[in-house]
C-alpha cells in the first residue's frame, strides 16, 4: 500500500525489533554547570573533553573532579569515577554529591547513596530530590516520597514531576494531572501519553455519546469512538465529529494531541491510539503510518489493526503478514483473521492451527467455513463471545469472524511505575 511505505519495510522479516532503551542511570546523573564557561570545546573530541579535565583535577580544581566524574559515570566506569566523585563531594560540590549517591545505588549500598542525595537535595539538586523521592516509595514511606519528589517537581524537573504524578495518581488525588501535564510540556513521553488517557477518560465521563468509551471505567474499549460516538467504518458519513487538534477546544482533542507528542517520542501504545483515533477519522495514509511504527516496536494490537488496513486495501498478502507476526506475538484475534484467511483459501489444516490459539482451546474437528474476516464499526477487535458447549452436545465449528484489537493494556513504561490501563 501507498500510505504504508514500500514493500521491503513492510515485510521486513523476524520479530518486532525492540530499540535499545537509554540507560535510566543518564537521567538521574546531575550535569556538572559552568565548567567550561571560559573554554572553546566546539571542536573538541569527548577524549580531548576527559583528558583537559583530568589533568584538571590532578592540579585540584573541584569542578573538573566533579565533571570527570560524572563523565566516568555515564561510561560505567565506577572504580574511576568514585575518588574524583568523593574528591569533588568533600569540597561541597552538589551534583558529585548526587553523581556519588547513583555510584553507590549501582553498588548495592542504597542506603549510603540515599544519605549523599539528601545532602545533595538540601542543597538544592532537583535530580538528587528525584531520586530520594523515588527511595523513600520503594520503602513504602509515602509522605518522605511525596516531600522529596514535590521538591524536585517544583524546580522543573521532568522526572520528579513524573514520580509525583505517578503518586498522586496511586492514592487517586485530583492533583496528579496537574504534575503530569508538567512532565509532558517538559517532553516525557509516559506523562503525555497518561495524560492523553486521563483526559479521554473524564471526557468519557462527562460528555454525552461517552460513556461507552470504558467497559468498566478503566478500560478503553475504542480511541476512535471519542471522535464518533459510536458511529460507522472509518471514512463513513459519521466520521469526523470530534475536535481536531492544534486549536479547537476539547478534551478528546486535546488528549489527541498529547498522543501525537508521546508518539513522535516513540511511546509505541500512544501510536497505537493515535493511529486508531486517525483512521475513525478517515486519514489512512497517517493512520497506517503510526500504526506501522507502533508495530515495528512489538505492539501486537497495531500489527493486527495495519494488517486489517493492509486487507480493505486489496493487499492480502501483507496483511498475513502484519496479523502472523501479531498472532506470533500473542494476538488472539489476528491469529483469528489469520485462521479465516487460510480457511478461505481452502488450507483447513492450517486454518485449524491458528484458529487454536486464538481461543485457548482445542480445535474442532469439523470443517472450517472459509469467511472473510470482518472487523466491528469501531477500532475494538474483541473475540466474539463463545457460549460452551453441554457436555455430550456436538461442538459447533470454530467462529472465524475477527473484530479490530483493542487499544486497552498496560504500556511500555520508561523505566518507571505506570499506572493500569
Amino acid at each position: 500500500m501507498e500510505f504504508m511505505g514500500d514493500r521491503a519495510t513492510l515485510l521486513e522479516t523476524g520479530r518486532f525489533v525492540q530499540r535499545h532503551a537509554k540507560n535510566a542511570v543518564d537521567d538521574i546523573i546531575e550535569a556538572v554547570v559552568a565548567v567550561d564557561a571560559t573554554v572553546d570545546t566546539t571542536a573538541e573530541s569527548e577524549t580531548e573533553t576527559e583528558a583537559r579535565h583530568r589533568r584538571a583535577a590532578e592540579s585540584g580544581d573541584t569542578a573538573s573532579m566533579s565533571m570527570l566524574g560524572a563523565l566516568l559515570l555515564r561510561r560505567g566506569d565506577l572504580d574511576g569515577a568514585e575518588p574524583y566523585l568523593r574528591g569533588a563531594t568533600a569540597e561541597g560540590d552538589r551534583a558529585a554529591a548526587n553523581n556519588l549517591g547513583v555510584l553507590l545505588h549501582q553498588r548495592g549500598y542504597a542506603d549510603e547513596a540515599a544519605g549523599w542525595w539528601r545532602v545533595a537535595a538540601v542543597a538544592g539538586s532537583a535530580p538528587a530530590a528525584h531520586a530520594l523521592g523515588r527511595h523513600h516509595r520503594e520503602r513504602g514511606d509515602e509522605p518522605a516520597a511525596e516531600y522529596w519528589l514535590r521538591q524536585s517537581a517544583e524546580q522543573g524537573h521532568a522526572l520528579g514531576a513524573y514520580a509525583l504524578a505517578d503518586l498522586l495518581e496511586h492514592r487517586s488525588d485530583v492533583g496528579a494531572e496537574r504534575w503530569l501535564r508538567a512532565a509532558a510540556e517538559q517532553g516525557h513521553r509516559e506523562a503525555a501519553y497518561r495524560l492523553a488517557r486521563a483526559l479521554e477518560k473524564r471526557a468519557a465521563g462527562t460528555e454525552p455519546g461517552h460513556a461507552a468509551l470504558y467497559d468498566t471505567g478503566t478500560r478503553l474499549r475504542s480511541a476512535r469512538e471519542v471522535l464518533t460516538h459510536g458511529t460507522g467504518a472509518p471514512g463513513g458519513s459519521g466520521a469526523a465529529t470530534g475536535p481536531r487538534p492544534g486549536g479547537e477546544a476539547g478534551e478528546p482533542g486535546e488528549a489527541e494531541q498529547w498522543y501525537r507528542q508521546a508518539a513522535a517520542r516513540g511511546h509505541r501504545r500512544a501510536a497505537l491510539h493515535l493511529g486508531a483515533i486517525l483512521e475513525q477519522r478517515g486519514e489512512l495514509k497517517e493512520a497506517g503510518r503510526w500504526y506501522l511504527s507502533s508495530a515495528k516496536e512489538g505492539e501486537a494490537k497495531a500489527a493486527c489493526a495495519l494488517g486489517f488496513l493492509l486487507r480493505d486495501a486489496g493487499d492480502e498478502e501483507s496483511a498475513a503478514v502484519w496479523w502472523l507476526r501479531a498472532a506470533q506475538d500473542g494476538d488472539g484475534n489476528a491469529a483469528n483473521a489469520l485462521g479465516a484467511l487460510h480457511a478461505a483459501r481452502g488450507e483447513q489444516q492450517t486454518a485449524e492451527r491458528w484458529y487454536r490459539p486464538s481461543s485457548g482451546t482445542a480445535a474442532p474437528r469439523t470443517r472450517v467455513t472459509a469467511r472473510r474476516p470482518t472487523r466491528s464499526p469501531c477500532c475494538s477487535c474483541r473475540p466474539a463471545t463463545r457460549t460452551a458447549p453441554s457436555p455430550g452436545s456436538p461442538r459447533p465449528p470454530r467462529p472465524v469472524a475477527s473484530t479490530r484489537p483493542s487499544t486497552s493494556g498496560s504500556s511500555t513504561p520508561d523505566g518507571t511505575t505506570t499506572a493500569p490501563r
